[in-house]
C-alpha cells in the first residue's frame, strides 16, 4: 500500500490548525505518511486581535504564530514556503515556483490576501489595517497628530487632527472605533493633560441604516451602549462617494474633514482562488459538511472561504470553529485512508465575542451575555485554548497575566529602562 500524502495549503489559522490536528491523527495510525504545509508566509495571523494590540490588550507575539512551531517536524511532516502557482486537480499536482508536488489528499485553507486598493490608500492619513505594521503605522500617526494638536493655535486645524473616521460598521469597524477611542483617551489621560476629552471625535460611518451583526437583538443594543458611553458618533444611511485631501464626501453633498480615515474590511479576495478559478468575483467556494469541496473526493477545504450551505450564515465564525474544522478535516481524511465512514462537521457550541477596546468584550453563549473586564478575560482564555502548540499556550497565559498586572510591551520597556537608570545611579 503506497504512503498516503496529504498536503496543506494555505498561511491561514485555519490551515495551521488542519496541519496541527493532521500530524496528531496520523501518527496515532502508526502507519507511514507523508504530511507537508505548503504555504507563501511563514506564520499565521489572528486578525480578530489586531484590534485588541492597537489598544494594548493584547502583545504582539498574541497576533501570530510561527508556522514551524505549531508541530513537532520530523520524518515524513514538513513545511514548505513558496508561491503557488496552481494546483491540477485531475492530476493531483500543485505547482508551486520552488518545483511540482503530488498529493493523495489536498486541504485547502487561503485567507483573502488581496485588497482592491482604493485612491484614498495612498494618501498618509488613511489606513487599511491588514497586519500588525499597519497597526503600528496608525499608532504613530495618532500620536503624531496629538501631538501637532498640543501647540496648534487654529481651532479647525486642531479639531482635523483630533477626528477620526472608521467607514464600515462590520465587526472590524465596530471593534477599531473601540480600541482607537480608548487608546487616543488613554494617551491624552496618561500624556497629554492639556488637551481634554472633549476635543476627540470619532466618527463610525455606515452605509446602511442599521448595525445589525448578530441575530440577538441583546448583543447589538450592548454595542450601541457601547458605542454611546464612548462617545463615538454614528453615522447611518451615509454611502461614501469620495475621499481626498481629509475630506469624506457623502451621498454626494455632505463633508466630513477627518485627519485619520480607516477603511474597515474593504473589497478583498484570495490570490489562491483567483488562480484556480480565474475569476476577480468569487469570494467563497462550496463544500458539504464533510468539508469536501464540490465536485471533488479528496480535496477538503476550511476556514473563511469555505461557505457550507448547511450552516447558516449568521454561526458565529469564530477561531472555536475554525479549530472545530480543522479537526473534522483531520478526521475525515483519516477515515478516508482506513475506508471508515467520515464524520459530520457540527458546531454545538455557539459562542460570539466582540472585542470592544481595551480590556472590553462583548460574549455571546447560548443565550448568556458578559460584557466588560470578564467578558475580555474569557475572550483571552478561547485564544490560549485554540493556539496550537504547548509553547504558544504557555507563552499566551503569560503574556495576559502580565496584561492584567500591567506589564504591557511598552511598560515592560520602562521597567526595564528605570533599572538601567537606578544601576547607573549606583555606580
Amino acid at each position: 500500500m503506497p504512503t498516503p500524502k496529504i498536503v496543506v495549503i494555505g498561511s491561514s489559522y485555519s490551515a495551521a490548525a488542519a496541519f496541527n490536528y493532521l500530524e496528531r491523527s496520523l501518527a496515532a495510525l502508526r502507519e507511514p505518511f507523508d504530511l507537508l504545509l505548503l504555504s507563501n508566509k511563514n506564520h499565521y495571523l489572528n486578525k480578530d486581535l489586531l484590534s485588541q494590540y492597537l489598544c494594548d490588550s493584547c502583545n504582539l507575539e498574541d497576533t501570530c504564530q510561527w508556522l514551524r512551531g505549531i508541530v513537532f517536524l520530523r520524518a515524513g511532516v514538513s513545511y514548505l514556503e513558496s508561491d503557488i502557482l496552481n494546483i491540477g486537480f485531475q492530476s493531483k499536482t500543485i505547482f508551486t515556483s520552488k518545483g511540482e508536488i503530488s498529493y493523495q489528499y489536498l486541504v485547502l485553507a487561503p485567507h483573502n490576501d488581496l485588497y482592491d486598493e482604493p485612491a484614498f490608500d495612498k494618501e498618509s492619513n488613511a489606513f487599511i489595517i491588514k497586519n500588525p505594521d499597519d497597526v503600528l503605522r496608525l499608532r504613530i500617526h495618532i500620536l503624531s497628530n496629538i501631538e501637532k494638536a498640543v501647540s496648534e493655535n487654529n481651532p479647525e486645524a486642531k479639531n482635523l487632527l483630533l477626528t477620526f473616521s472608521v467607514i464600515g460598521t462590520d465587526r472590524e469597524g465596530i471593534q477599531l472605533a473601540c480600541s482607537i477611542s480608548d487608546f487616543t483617551n488613554r494617551l491624552l489621560r496618561n500624556h497629554f493633560p492639556e488637551i481634554k476629552k472633549s476635543f476627540l471625535k470619532i466618527n463610525l460611518i455606515e452605509e446602511n441604516n442599521l448595525i445589525s451583526i448578530n441575530k440577538d437583538p441583546f448583543f447589538n443594543n450592548r454595542i450601541f451602549y457601547n458605542l454611546n458611553k464612548r462617545g463615538i458618533a454614528l453615522l447611518t444611511n451615509s454611502h461614501v462617494n469620495k475621499i481626498e485631501n481629509n475630506i469624506i464626501t457623502i451621498n454626494n453633498k455632505d463633508k466630513i474633514s477627518s485627519g485619520t480615515i480607516i477603511l474597515s474590511n474593504p473589497k478583498s479576495s484570495s490570490a489562491l482562488i483567483q488562480k484556480l478559478y480565474k475569476t476577480k468575483s468569487l469570494d467563497s467556494c462550496n463544500v458539504d459538511l464533510y468539508l469536501k469541496l464540490e465536485g471533488l473526493e479528496d480535496v477538503f477545504m476550511i476556514g473563511e472561504l469555505a461557505k457550507c450551505m448547511d450552516i447558516r450564515e449568521d454561526f458565529p465564525k469564530t477561531d472555536l470553529f475554525y479549530n472545530d474544522q480543522a479537526k473534522t478535516c483531520a478526521t475525515n481524511i483519516c477515515t478516508k485512508i482506513n475506508n471508515s465512514p467520515m464524520k459530520l462537521l457540527k458546531s454545538d457550541l455557539e459562542i460570539n465575542f466582540l472585542s470592544l477596546g481595551y480590556r472590553n468584550s462583548l460574549l455571546e453563549c447560548r443565550n448568556i451575555h458578559i460584557d466588560n473586564v470578564i467578558a475580555w478575560f474569557l475572550h483571552r482564555m478561547l485564544y490560549i485554548f485554540c493556539s496550537l502548540s504547548w509553547k504558544k499556550k504557555l507563552r499566551a497565559f503569560v503574556g495576559l497575566i502580565c496584561n492584567i498586572f500591567g506589564l504591557s510591551e511598552f511598560e515592560q520597556m520602562n521597567v526595564y529602562e528605570l533599572r538601567q537608570k537606578k544601576q547607573a545611579i549606583k555606580k
